[in-house]
């Protein structure tokens, strides 16, 4: 499917499979212990652990995630082989990028590793050492609350020494375009929430009114929404900055959802002008069902129609191929 494919896509698939929480106005996913509580915690202790993660997540504005490696895993790691683990568990949502207190440790001897965001990543440091023997080497599964809880105590100490105006910035961090871009792509890839999407948008135009991937986006997250002009709108915009395939594509389902045929041949057209493959990328979107950054239900619905009537066209011209995919 080719330009289709946003690069996380594999990963967001992944996530999907969890719950979900809110956080510093984002929902994704609920992060905290990993396989923690399905492994080594009791159902209460995981539930009183998760109430403290909880609350210096509301508090601070951070992500705290613990994460249990196997033999395989502890290794993989002190090799330097994971490097993608962070990334694993706490997604693109750069706000937990930034601001995170990540331990992993070994399942087999309770050696820790612990990692921070790029912004809380100063505020921590020169405390690693103590939060390590916090989690001693003397660590063994019967005994996994007590460690676990004493760190979480320390972390929220940790916050708490810092000044009025630090806690702020770690609370409500200032984004860049990509950033508020990169939520808005997270919310329609992960949970279909345009409406977030599109607030996260607006904010990226009003930082930079001429990118052009913003307001691509933007036209699709009105679309969803069934805001046909703020749609248009958008999409006249990115088009008359960067005539791409995606606008492209954006302007053509807009039409179509409208019932405005003759535009729709027109747009049509647009599109197979960056695509030899027109009919097959229609074919892709129809049968197989996975969201994809810019495609949401409506454009889903608009592309698996589309191709129906290519079939139909292609079979009232005696075309073979036209059984190929039935």
């Amino acid at each position: 499917m080719g330009a289709f494919l946003p690069t996380l896509l594999l990963a967001q698939q992944e996530l999907k499979r969890y719950d979900r929480a809110k956080y510093a106005d984002v929902v994704y996913t609920k992060l905290g212990f990993g396989e923690v509580n399905q492994q080594l915690l009791t159902s209460k202790q995981a539930e009183k652990l998760g109430r403290r993660i909880r609350q210096i997540q509301k508090d601070y504005g951070t992500v705290i995630v613990f994460a249990s490696l196997v033999p395989k895993e502890a290794n993989d790691w002190k090799n330097g082989n994971l490097g993608g683990l962070p990334a694993y568990y706490l997604g693109e949502d750069p706000r937990a990028a930034r601001n995170h207190v990540m331990i992993l440790f070994s399942e087999e001897d309770g050696r820790n590793w612990i990692r921070y965001g790029r912004d809380n990543e100063a505020d921590f440091t020169p405390y690693t050492g103590e939060l390590n023997q916090l989690f001693t080497s003397k660590y063994r599964k019967p005994n996994a609350y007590r460690p676990i809880h004493r760190l979480l105590k320390y972390i929220a100490l940790i916050f708490d020494r810092l000044d009025n105006e630090r806690k702020n910035n770690l609370l409500h961090p200032q984004l860049t375009v990509k950033e508020w871009i990169g939520l808005a792509r997270a919310e329609m890839d992960i949970t279909g929430d345009y409406a977030t999407a599109t607030t996260h948008l607006q904010r990226a135009v009003a930082l930079d009114s001429a990118n052009a991937e913003t307001l691509m986006l933007l036209g699709y997250a009105y679309l969803e929404q069934q805001d046909w002009e703020a749609a248009a709108t958008a999409f006249r915009t990115a088009w008359s900055l960067d005539a791409n395939f995606e606008t492209a594509v954006g302007y053509l389902t807009l039409h179509y959802l409208r019932h405005d045929n003759e535009t729709v041949k027109k747009w049509e057209a647009r599109v197979q002008q960056f695509t030899a493959d027109f009919s097959e990328k229609i074919h892709n979107v129809a049968h197989y069902p996975s969201p994809v950054h810019f495609i949401g239900n409506a454009t889903d619905r608009a592309f698996q129609e589309l191709f129906q009537q290519e079939i139909r066209q292609s079979k009232s011209e005696g075309i073979p191929e036209a059984d190929v995919h039935p």
